[in-house]
C-alpha cells in the first residue's frame, strides 16, 4: 500500500511539473518591408506604384505561457508604420505626379509556441494566425472615401503569422532577444487612391496582398 500510494504522489509531481506555466512578458522594436505587390485595374496615367514595400517600422509587446513543458501560446500586439507610393503623369500639361499614403497597422498575432534552452539562450519559434487592424487616418482616408462597403472590407484582415527568436539571459528572468517574424493576408486588399488634387487623374483601384517581413530587438522578463 505505501508504494502505491509512493508511486501516485511521485506520479502527481511529474505530471504537475510538466504541466508548470512559465509566463514571461517582453517589448521589441521592429524594422521589416513588405514583399509582394499585386497591381489590377490600375488607370493609364499611373506610372509606378510601391505598395506598402517601403520599410516598415514600430514596436510591439508579447507575452508567451509556457504550459507543457516549453510548448505553448504566444500573443502579440505589434504598431507597424508602412506607407504607399505612387508615381504617374497628369493629364493637364503631362505634369509629373507623385503621393504618399502613409499606413499605420495593428498586428495581433497569436501563435503556437516551442521553446527549447540551449545553454544560456532559448530558441522560440511558432505559427498561427494574425488578426490585423487598419488605424488609417488623415490623408490616407482618402482611400477609402469610395463606399461605405470598401471602408468595411478593409478595416481588418485575418492572415498568417510565424516567427522565431533567439533569447539571450543576462539573469535568470532577464533576456536580450532577436526575433523574425512574417505576416500575410489571407485575402487581397482593395483600395482606391487619389493621385494629384485637382489634376484630372482618376482614382486607381489597386489590389495587394500583404506579405511582410520583418526583424525585432527588445528584452524580455520570465515572471515564473
Amino acid at each position: 500500500m505505501k508504494k502505491i500510494i509512493v508511486m501516485a504522489i511521485a506520479a502527481i509531481t511529474m505530471v504537475s511539473a510538466s504541466f508548470a506555466l512559465n509566463l514571461s512578458f517582453g517589448v521589441r522594436a521592429n524594422l521589416g518591408k513588405n514583399l509582394d505587390n499585386d497591381i489590377s485595374n490600375i488607370s493609364a496615367e499611373i506610372q509606378s506604384i510601391n505598395a506598402e514595400s517601403d520599410f516598415e517600422y514600430g514596436f510591439g509587446v508579447m507575452a508567451n505561457a509556457a504550459i507543457l513543458g516549453g510548448l505553448g501560446v504566444q500573443a502579440e500586439l505589434n504598431l507597424t508604420k508602412g506607407a504607399v507610393n505612387f508615381a504617374g503623369v497628369s493629364s493637364v500639361g503631362d505634369k509629373p505626379v507623385t503621393n504618399t499614403y502613409d499606413t499605420w497597422l495593428l498586428d495581433v498575432p497569436v501563435m503556437l509556441w516551442l521553446n527549447l534552452d540551449v545553454w544560456k539562450l532559448t530558441v522560440g519559434f511558432g505559427g498561427g494566425v494574425n488578426m490585423a487592424f487598419d488605424l488609417n487616418s488623415g490623408s490616407l482616408a482618402e482611400m477609402y472615401s469610395q463606399t461605405e462597403a470598401l471602408v468595411k472590407d478593409n478595416l481588418f484582415k485575418m492572415g498568417a503569422a510565424a516567427g522565431a527568436d533567439v533569447k539571450f539571459f543576462v539573469t535568470d528572468s532577464f533576456a536580450l532577444v532577436v526575433s523574425g517574424r512574417w505576416i500575410m493576408d489571407f485575402e487581397k486588399k482593395t483600395a482606391s487612391f487619389e493621385l494629384g488634387e485637382g489634376l484630372d487623374l482618376e482614382y486607381p483601384t489597386v489590389e495587394f496582398q500583404r506579405n511582410s517581413v520583418y526583424g525585432g530587438i527588445g528584452v524580455e522578463l520570465k515572471l515564473l
